[in-house]
């Protein structure tokens, strides 16, 4: 029951978020109507599982990190350090490119010299309270072995399966 309630939350707050982003009710209602009649996105939220709490967390990242970006304030900051500490708990997997996304994005868009000092902290708690679980988990032995091989052999999976389920070849060849 909590994760399937959490869902319904990532939901309103996918709405206020869209909303907040774009000041248009359609966009925001045509995002929450796409995400409630997502037959994986209901699935997954009903689950005992990670899913439902890693979607609230992203959702709330990128709530504050909005804030942040607009007003600079601390308490959106601290947000941001707490979320991406629950996220760095919750899901390894996902922790490390949600952080260099957010990271990458404000150094190219918004590099405020005023904000580098609170940054330079923010990151440095974050690790704090991250890599400690990152060295005591044993994650990477969760991984196979990196290779142009395998690297291939996903991506050739990735195309299989968007041919049969999302957009077959057959679809372009007869679009061209």
């Amino acid at each position: 029951l909590p994760f399937a309630v959490l869902g319904v939350i990532n939901v309103l707050l996918l709405y206020l978020f869209v909303l907040k982003n774009t000041k248009d009710k359609f966009i925001a209602f045509c995002a929450t109507f796409l995400l409630v009649f997502s037959v994986p996105y209901l699935l997954l939220m009903r689950q005992s599982r990670y899913y439902s709490l890693v979607t609230f967390i992203i959702l709330i990242l990128c709530i504050f990190y909005k804030r942040f970006h607009e007003k600079g304030s601390i308490g959106a900051l601290s947000v941001l350090v707490l979320g991406f500490i629950a996220l760095g708990h919750t899901v390894h997997g996902m922790f490390v490119p949600v952080f260099a996304a957010f990271f990458l994005h404000y150094l190219i868009f918004l590099p405020k010299r005023k904000d580098f000092l609170n940054i330079g902290v923010a990151i440095f708690l974050i690790g704090v309270f991250v890599v400690p679980i990152f060295l005591t988990s044993n994650t990477m032995s969760h991984t196979g072995e990196l290779s142009f091989e395998s690297l291939w052999d996903n991506f050739e999976f990735q195309c299989r399966m968007i041919n049969k389920y999302i957009f077959p070849a057959f679809f372009f060849i007869i679009i061209y």
